[in-house]
């Protein structure tokens, strides 16, 4: 069973492929996508929620779909942004229902930088709240301590950075995660094995490393961020930048000036 991958006591080795939900009502192509990720071997797909706070289908009802058509399994994306505390636990029980077993909980990507800047982000709780919800509907009750009957039985995931700038701070934040109820992390990319490892010893929680697909996060717009967040080595931008026609030469030298002091 695949939450029972993330638990500390019985976790074994996992890949896991981000799927995006389809813009549209056809949730063919990410089914397909799910089903050739299978073949290759993959453990689960990762279904987000809204990426870049552009309109996408669902990620509950598209993670559904994976599993019932695939037999994969599927971890969701669930953000607060696009939520109410209402509205959170409603889809989550809707994600039970579905048979769906993993969550990973995030705050989501800000409307401004998304096709709705003038929109309304809910975020009524934060992600430790949204933490706490589920842990509460794995015990059988509701936020405000009503009986559900048959509990939830979720992997409750967070997010973690081993590229942060301060690495004490992460790790603060990552035990308050812990605390209210994330039973595994999943990194932003990682370049550094090193902070990966420390990060993986001071947790002493199931950890999935994030590897990026290192070309489409530079044909993105905002690639001397991508570079300056992730603390991307010099030695892959260059690499980057032979096989592609990104300005990968300027994203370095911005990224070299945010690391700045």
């Amino acid at each position: 069973m695949l939450s029972a991958r993330f638990e500390p006591t019985t976790a074994r080795e996992a890949s896991t492929v981000e799927v995006e939900p389809p813009r549209g009502a056809d949730c063919r192509s990410s089914i397909e996508a799910a089903r050739l990720l299978r073949g290759l071997g993959v453990d689960a797909v990762n279904v987000t929620d809204n990426p870049m706070a552009r309109l996408r289908m669902s990620s509950v009802a598209v993670a559904g779909l994976i599993q019932r058509e695939t037999g994969l399994d599927a971890i969701v994306q669930f953000t607060t942004r696009d939520r109410n505390v209402l509205g959170i636990q409603s889809d989550l029980l809707g994600a039970s229902a579905l048979g769906l077993k993993a969550l990973l909980c995030l705050g989501g990507d800000p409307l401004k930088i998304g096709d709705y800047p003038d929109g309304h982000q809910v975020s009524e709780v934060d992600t430790l709240g949204l933490l706490r919800i589920a842990k509460i509907l794995n015990a059988g009750a509701d936020l405000v301590g009503n009986p559900i009957g048959a509990p939830t039985s979720f992997a409750i995931g967070c997010a973690a950075n081993p590229a942060a700038r301060d690495l004490e701070v992460e790790f603060s934040k990552l035990r308050a995660k812990i605390e209210a109820g994330a039973t595994f992390a999943q990194t932003q990319p990682v370049f550094d094995p090193a902070a990966l490892l420390r990060l993986i010893e001071e947790l002493r929680v199931t950890v999935l490393p994030g590897a990026p697909a290192i070309y489409q996060a530079l044909l993105e717009s905002a690639a001397a961020e991508i570079a300056a967040a992730a603390r991307i080595p010099a030695s892959v931008l260059q690499f980057c930048s032979r096989a592609t026609e990104v300005p990968v030469s300027r994203a370095m030298r911005e990224s070299d000036s945010r690391r700045s002091p």
